[in-house]
């Protein structure tokens, strides 16, 4: 989810620019409504008495996020897009984190440190969006932003569920604690 971080939030307001005629000014904001969405969404998610986060709802809201900005004919569309992706990105992390540590009870530091690894190949995105960008046009980077959304909707569509074994093995060790 890293990936729909600060920098696409960058190639947006490039996007926006360069292909909707926005001025600077309007399509940083819609950066910010990205931003603002990600801070709101986790508010509500710290709320003790909410329903249980599910990647699903992120990932969905990720590709209309991603889509509206694309899409977006007029500016209002394209910040409701970011605010979408911000809170998506917010979202899918709290979910994403909390599998992670319960994936493998008792060793939740080195599960996290081995997905934390893997996860790094994610910082060459932004490097080749760039390349992209200068060979393609920015437009095909925020279609391969879509894609990429798209992607990650369909690899967790899925609700994964702990197998009962796994619950035994964290019952397991959690009494011997």
């Amino acid at each position: 989810v890293d990936v729909f971080d600060e920098p696409f939030l960058a190639f947006a307001i490039a996007y926006l620019v360069a292909t909707r005629g926005q001025p600077a000014g309007l399509a940083a904001l819609t950066a910010g409504m990205g931003l603002a969405g990600g801070v709101a969404a986790a508010a509500w998610a710290s709320r003790v008495e909410r329903p249980e986060i599910t990647v699903r709802a992120p990932a969905a809201l990720l590709v209309g996020g991603v889509g509206a900005i694309v899409l977006a004919a007029h500016p209002l569309v394209a910040a409701l897009g970011a605010a979408g992706v911000g809170a998506a990105v917010s979202l899918a992390w709290i979910s994403l984190e909390a599998r992670v540590l319960t994936l493998r009870p008792g060793q939740a530091g080195t599960t996290a440190a081995v997905v934390s690894a893997v996860a790094q190949v994610a910082v060459l995105v932004p490097l080749v969006a760039g390349v992209v960008a200068d060979r393609a046009g920015i437009t095909t980077v925020l279609l391969i932003y879509l894609a990429l959304a798209v992607a990650f909707a369909v690899v967790n569509w899925r609700d994964r569920v702990p197998s009962a074994g796994h619950d035994a093995e964290e019952a397991r060790i959690t009494a011997r604690e």
